[in-house]
């Protein structure tokens, strides 16, 4: 979301003078350097190519959120203090599994660093934080119970009178004692991800209610619809991990109920009401802190079927580097990946997770053939969609007042500039098929020119692959015929 914002604000407010980026030093690279790259990557082509100097706006600043004031220097923080009005809070840590202190420190304690540093800002006019639409996903909000742009109370924990960092000394503590105390702290939530995010929500209810700050909650951040231009994204998290899995041959199989909903929200429409909500902010009247529940099964409803349907496009657009043929994105619904059953998914994945990376793995090794493990891929993927797991398998619905509200206030220019609804949406099908293009393009770096030989390469796996079926069978026909002697000897 980071990259996608500054483009659209570059791009879309000529009149801003400056953005300022927290920004990590790495491996001893200075921050403006390591942003230099980014800029000058495909993203920001188009406004090289226009204005080169519109780059200069952009300022890396040396810091840390997850560090004492931010890891800023004493010039860097009057710097801020001096110039910056808005504030987009969007650093997060997003990995469900991450360790417990490691989410603390980025998702709350970094939360109480900025608003510390909000209070100091002389010229302050907004700041939006950016939250998750799941914050309260152990509640099952029906379609007559939605979850409501409102906070929730947070559900009470044997670890709610400590602070965020005793709550760390006591996870560090056990830790060192051989101890995981993840599960024991998360109570009814799901992971490390929202359980934070929802103390990062309560901490703002507490402290910076006398500021002029809103969130916004966005539910599954996917590849763009529209902006800069289809199909952008440039990682493997979450669903874009899942469609390269799927693409290369690597999840043949997912447990996942297909009639349950799967609310998606392409990234460009949730960076466009990042950019309005500052104006809403900063021209309103009350001070109360406003939610905004940034979503799309309210305007059109989403479906895990439907995800499973459109996985056809892969084997239209092949990736580069297969592992195995991609069956799981054939029309078939038989093959389909999303098995609504979990007996059914385990056992298809003995048979065709486990079975063939063991497989490939030993005979790799006999041969002396110097390869990615499979077994260990696949230990990595099943970690994954154990995570994913509990989101796949369940729904929610959410209230959407607040949004569309805010789409009535702005001018017909600004809807257009700022499209942040569904509005001539053309479909999910016709977005998921830019969105296999777009994981192909840019998360893959596979080229253009590759697609024929990667469709010749699709054959020749398809060939294995219906040999492995057939020794899958002949195997079964094997054992069925031993135990029926067996029986009636």
């Amino acid at each position: 979301m980071g990259k996608i914002l500054i483009e659209k604000l570059l791009r879309s407010c000529p009149d801003i003078s400056h953005i300022y980026v927290l920004t990590r030093a790495k491996r001893g690279v200075d921050p403006q350097i390591r942003f230099q790259d980014i800029l000058e990557g495909r993203l920001f082509a188009p406004l090289r190519n226009n204005n080169p100097n519109i780059l200069k706006k952009v300022v890396a600043i040396r810091g840390d959120v997850t560090e004492p004031k931010l890891g800023m220097s004493s010039s860097d923080e009057e710097l801020i203090i001096d110039t910056v009005s808005v504030i987009l809070h969007v650093a997060a840590t997003v990995k469900f599994d991450d360790e417990m202190n490691n989410a603390i420190r980025m998702n709350v304690i970094g939360t109480y660093s900025i608003i510390d540093l909000a209070k100091k800002i002389k010229n302050l006019s907004s700041i939006v934080h950016t939250s998750t639409a799941y914050v309260h996903c152990y509640r099952p909000w029906t379609n007559k119970d939605q979850c409501g742009e409102q906070f929730y109370p947070m559900p009470i924990g044997k670890y709610d009178s400590l602070s965020p960092e005793e709550l760390i000394a006591v996870y560090e503590d056990a830790k060192k004692n051989g101890v995981d105390k993840t599960d024991d702290i998360l109570g009814t939530f799901p992971n490390t991800y929202i359980f934070t995010k929802v103390w990062a929500e309560k901490v703002l209810s507490e402290i910076a209610t006398d500021l002029p700050i809103v969130i916004m909650r966005p539910s599954i951040v996917t590849a763009s619809w529209k902006e800069p231009f289809p199909g952008w994204v440039d990682n493997l998290n979450g669903p874009t991990g899942i469609l390269a899995a799927a693409g290369v041959g690597l999840m043949q199989t997912m447990y996942c109920i297909r009639w349950k909903r799967a609310d998606l929200i392409p990234v460009d429409l949730a960076c466009n009401l990042l950019g309005v909500l500052p104006w809403k902010v900063g021209t309103r009247d009350s001070k109360a802190l406003t939610i905004y529940n940034c979503t799309s099964g309210y305007e059109a409803p989403l479906t895990w079927g439907d995800v499973a349907t459109a996985l056809r496009y892969l084997m239209k657009y092949p990736l580069e580097k297969m592992l195995w043929y991609p069956y799981a994105c054939s029309s078939s619904w038989v093959m389909s990946p999303m098995k609504n059953y979990k007996f059914l998914d385990r056992v298809c994945r003995v048979l065709f997770h486990w079975m063939p990376a063991y497989f490939i793995d030993t005979v790799c090794a006999i041969l002396r053939i110097k390869n990615t493990s499979r077994v260990r891929l696949v230990q990595k993927m099943t970690k994954a969609m154990k995570v994913l797991e509990y989101f796949s398998t369940r729904e929610w619905h959410w209230d959407k007042k607040n949004v569309m509200a805010l789409y009535d206030e702005v001018s017909v220019k600004d809807r257009q500039l700022f499209r942040f609804t569904f509005h001539g949406f053309e479909g999910w099908d016709r977005y998921l098929e830019k969105t296999m293009l777009g994981t192909r393009e840019f998360a893959m770096k596979s080229s253009s020119d590759s697609m024929d030989d990667c469709r010749h390469t699709l054959g020749m796996f398809y060939a294995v692959h219906q040999l492995w079926k057939l020794f899958l069978f002949g195997m079964f026909y094997f054992l069925l015929s031993m135990m029926w002697a067996k029986v009636f000897a």
